[in-house]
């Protein structure tokens, strides 16, 4: 007697990316992101068949081990630091604003205290290296070398 066939449900699912992800495993992805915990992120994307806190644990920690998943992961990472994470010269701007009392272009609706200015300044001192004694000293050095034969 030949055993039935078992339907597999994600092979069966659409992908709606391509990295060939389907609607729940994109879910999944979305929430590690914003939790960097894979067991909360199989509670949030599979939230009627997530079972245990033990068997959630060890289901995310399947996908994650995934190509395909690591690779979506990456690429949304990327993706978020470039849009969410401020770069060098963002930084740099911002702490000039503040030191100048520039508060207008900082978006602030009040001018900045002293003490708010002046760590900007070292901030920004430290990070061009101001504050730094640069002192030049001339040695001599001799080095010996002997080389001994067999």
């Amino acid at each position: 007697m030949k055993e039935p066939k078992k339907y597999d449900v994600r092979s069966k699912q659409l992908t709606n990316n391509e990295f060939g992800l389907n609607s729940q495993e994109q879910a999944f992805c979305e929430h590690y992101l914003i939790h960097l915990n894979a067991t909360e992120a199989i509670y949030e994307a599979f939230p009627n068949s997530c079972g245990t806190r033990k068997t959630a644990s060890i289901r995310g920690f399947k996908l994650l081990q995934e190509e395909r998943i690591q690779n979506y992961i990456k690429h949304m990472m990327q993706s978020k630091n470039n849009e969410v994470i401020a770069t060098q010269d963002e930084v740099l701007e911002f702490l000039t604003d503040v030191m100048r009392n520039n508060y207008e272009k900082a978006k602030s609706n009040r001018p900045f205290i002293a003490r708010d200015r002046i760590a900007c300044a070292e901030l920004l001192g430290k990070r061009y290296a101001l504050f730094t004694e640069k002192i030049e000293t001339t040695q001599e050095v001799v080095i010996n070398v002997d080389i001994l034969e067999d």
